[in-house]
């Protein structure tokens, strides 16, 4: 497992390496910016120099012992290996300093635990169901996300709607719930969906506040250095993944909106409201911060439409009591209670009526 004892959300069980193609995957999430494919020699594997160090480090540690050997050391223990300018030739002993094994298939090289099979990685598309990595500088590594492109992209600017999973979920989260609405909605309204990942666990994508109903002494939002360290690095990596689809697709700045439950919600609220200006639109649904502890002003003027269950385990009374709050602050906020709606359902349920909305913005 990558990224040992660090708190990122994301923990990959294996990794591989296609021979034809430069990229490399994270369980399905591609990183398709490699300079090379890895390379087969014999039972060994060639990768990019680059690429293997911020993929491993700093669970794995690299030390140069001349101009074409280095040392690595992991949890398990050190190994040797050949290294040149442009790539490190990885064997056996390397994957077990992991506590993986090193497979070589017809298609790629796969590190993954000892009795593992992994799935054959999916051959990289432009349109369609996209499953990707960015690097994050601050944090140091690769983050997943998720894209739906319009298979009859026509290269045209198109509106972009982030999507923020919720806790403890992932960005694979509003297309597994969705089963498949959201794609055919993508392809019908012609908009390009980008589903980020919070990168940090219980980081609310920054937003320091609880949730409203919520014990503010709650473990998760003490103010602790760590915490609080954690939360500016999670909003850092979604201004960076929605700023980097941005100009990759030629993202239509003035149509951007966000939506997002739970955790994903209470982050929808925090970019917006620290973002003036940005977003044409939100759904936040199921959650809402603190509105005794939340500055809403730079909202006002910004359509929300905000989503709740009646039978939210957190209790929809607090969400009532959010939307009543700040529509008396004078936001354009409107409330669609969802009867039998549950905390993670509710936004599903009304899924073609929420994205209907904030495309009519």
């Amino acid at each position: 497992m990558l990224n040992i004892g660090r708190p990122f959300r994301f923990q990959p069980s294996y990794a591989q390496f296609p021979w034809d193609e430069p990229c490399c995957y994270l369980e399905q999430y591609a990183y398709p910016f490699l300079p090379r494919p890895a390379r087969r020699l014999a039972d060994d594997v060639a990768v990019d120099l680059n690429t293997f160090l911020f993929l491993f480090s700093p669970t794995v540690q690299l030390q140069r012992r001349g101009a074409d050997s280095c040392t690595l050391a992991g949890p398990a223990g050190r190994c040797d290996c050949r290294i040149n300018r442009q790539e490190i030739t990885l064997r056996a002993p390397m994957a077990a300093l992991l506590g993986w094994e090193l497979t070589m298939t017809d298609s790629c090289a796969v590190f993954a635990p000892p009795g593992y099979t992994a799935p054959p990685p999916t051959p990289l598309s432009e349109t369609g169901n996209l499953s990707r990595l960015f690097w994050s500088a601050p944090l140091e590594r690769l983050i997943p996300y998720r894209l739906y492109i319009p298979v009859n992209w026509d290269r045209e600017p198109l509106p972009m709607l982030v999507v923020l999973h919720g806790g403890g979920s992932s960005p694979d989260e509003l297309i597994l719930l969705s089963g498949g609405r959201i794609q055919r909605l993508a392809e019908e309204r012609g908009f390009l969906l980008l589903c980020a990942d919070a990168a940090v666990e219980n980081s609310s994508y920054g937003c320091p506040i609880p949730p409203q109903g919520l014990a503010a002494d709650s473990h998760l939002f003490d103010d602790t250095p760590e915490i609080l360290q954690g939360k500016r690095l999670s909003l850092q990596a979604l201004e960076a993944v929605i700023r980097e689809t941005a100009a990759a697709y030629g993202v239509d700045r003035q149509q951007l909106y966000m939506a997002g439950n739970s955790m994903g919600g209470i982050g929808t609220f925090y970019f917006a409201a620290t973002h003036p200006g940005m977003l044409r639109a939100i759904a936040p649904a199921g959650a809402a911060p603190d509105v005794s502890r939340f500055d809403a002003t730079p909202l006002r003027g910004l359509p929300i439409f905000f989503t709740a269950g009646t039978e939210d385990y957190h209790g929809f009374c607090h969400l009532e009591a959010a939307y009543q709050a700040l529509r008396a602050q004078g936001l354009s906020i409107t409330f669609h209670p969802i009867a039998g709606g549950s905390h993670s359902g509710a936004w599903i349920e009304n899924l073609d009526q929420w994205v209907e909305e904030l495309l009519s913005c």
